[in-house]
């Protein structure tokens, strides 16, 4: 069933509340905690870590359990409120520096981070699953992704451009760094609530009640515990999922470690003031901007698999060789972030369109389908690839030197801040390579699946 532009923008509103506040978090939580937060690096990938941990285990149970709502206003939206509002609050205050000793700070850091992953994914997959249910058609999911990943580009300038821009203003109008922080979290936070409020609002028709009679309150005791792990483990013997699970899950390595890296090499190795550094992430935003038609473009021709495999290819050879020619310039960072994106704009775009096309995939082989449960472990790898990354990250920057509190840094911490940008990234980007290429499910095997099914 084709998609109507109102249809369209519906779904993917909430993609700016999505982006903003998952960018904010992977882009500027890292920085904060160590420039501003007085927290080492080690203990900050640590928290980091600890937090997306956390939001494997969320992510798992509100999989399961949107798949078995049955409450009057569908299984998916009512998770998408209250996430919302977790996410509007514990954006604030984890951007709050606390005025404590360092165990204080650690516990209270800690803390906020775990409700900020309780409230993303308590959201985020709910809504994942939600585009399943708006089309099951091949070519109109991948058009339904890259609407939303349009909006992505949107949060993503509120998640990452704009809160270089407004801490810097606030700082230069009186405003304390520490303050101008704290106002600038709870800025992205309360917006981007707002945009995940009004996909609740506008696509009622599409979230179906499981049934219209009184809503059940869920029941957490052994018995369901037990259904859930055993749910979970009948769907990982999915072999194209698990393929497509670890494709997910070194890229988004390669991308934590990118986007957490960058802020290090603007401020330390290129020495650009907080403007400059808006600049470069706003151009890098609009990459994604520019990759979205090109992406729709190919797609006549190519079917997802393989527009994702050849472009990540080429963003992958052009990082590597980014590092062997240097980046030494302004320019030269402009062009990086321009070869970094062929790569990761094929991901967003792509990866959850790929992903849907496992519920067809799911419903042939088992009888079931499973859409929370699912895309519930995108989240999860989303999760354990920040975990790894984050602490990746953290260990590098302790052992090579970098100190939060000083302005220059030694050329080991240097070194190693290009390579977190570069080298690093690039390894776990070949090995998303060979993840996508054993992945078995083309186009034309997708409609075999659905011919398969209609059959029945």
């Amino acid at each position: 069933m084709k998609l109507s532009l109102k249809h369209k923008l519906a779904y993917s509103s909430a993609a700016i509340g999505d982006a903003a506040t998952y960018s904010i978090i992977g882009t500027f939580l890292m920085f904060f905690l160590t420039t501003v937060g007085h927290v080492s690096p080690a203990v900050a990938g640590t928290l980091i870590a600890v937090g997306s941990v956390w939001d494997v285990v969320g992510s798992l149970v509100i999989g399961y359990w949107s798949d078995h709502s049955t409450s009057r206003m569908g299984r998916r939206r009512p998770f998408l409120m209250t996430g919302a509002t977790l996410l509007a609050i514990s954006c604030s205050l984890v951007f709050y520096t606390v005025d404590a000793g360092p165990v204080f700070r650690i516990l209270y850091y800690g803390v906020m981070i775990l409700v900020f992953w309780t409230g993303f994914s308590t959201f985020y997959v709910p809504y994942l699953a939600l585009g399943a249910e708006f089309t099951d058609d091949y070519t109109e999911r991948t058009h339904l992704r890259s609407c939303a990943y349009g909006f992505n580009m949107l949060g993503t300038l509120l998640g990452v451009v704009l809160p270089s821009i407004i801490v810097d203003s606030l700082v230069g109008g009186g405003f304390t760094r520490e303050t101008s922080w704290q106002m600038t979290g709870a800025f992205v936070g309360f917006v981007s609530a707002a945009t995940i409020y009004l996909t609740v609002i506008l696509s009622k028709n599409k979230d179906i009640p499981r049934h219209t009679g009184n809503m059940e309150k869920p029941k957490f005791n052994f018995k369901v515990l037990a259904e859930l792990v055993r749910g979970y483990l009948d769907v990982l013997k999915l072999k194209p999922l698990k393929i497509l699970l670890l494709a997910s899950i070194f890229y988004l390595v390669s991308n934590t470690i990118y986007g957490a890296d960058r802020l290090y090499f603007y401020t330390y190795n290129l020495g650009l003031d907080a403007a400059l550094v808006s600049l470069v992430l706003l151009l890098a935003s609009f990459n994604g901007l520019l990759f979205m038609p090109v992406i729709l473009f190919l797609s006549r021709w190519l079917d997802k698999r393989s527009l994702l495999m050849t472009m990540m290819v080429v963003s992958t050879v052009l990082v590597a060789a980014a590092r062997l020619m240097g980046i030494n310039s302004f320019t030269g960072m402009i062009l990086f972030t321009f070869i970094f994106s062929i790569g990761s704009s094929a991901y967003w775009q792509l990866m959850p369109a790929i992903l849907y096309d496992i519920c067809e995939y799911d419903e042939l082989e088992t009888g079931n389908r499973r859409q929370g449960t699912v895309v519930s472990l995108q989240s999860v790898a989303e999760a354990l690839s920040q975990a790894v990354a984050m602490q990746l990250l953290g260990v590098v920057l302790e052992l090579a030197g970098f100190n939060g509190d000083s302005t220059v840094q030694t050329p080991a911490a240097l070194e190693w801040v290009e390579n977190s940008l570069t080298i690093i990234p690039a390894i776990f980007m070949i090995l998303t390579v060979v993840m996508i290429y054993r992945y078995p499910i083309t186009k034309k095997k997708f409609e075999e699946i659905k011919e398969a099914l209609s059959r029945r």
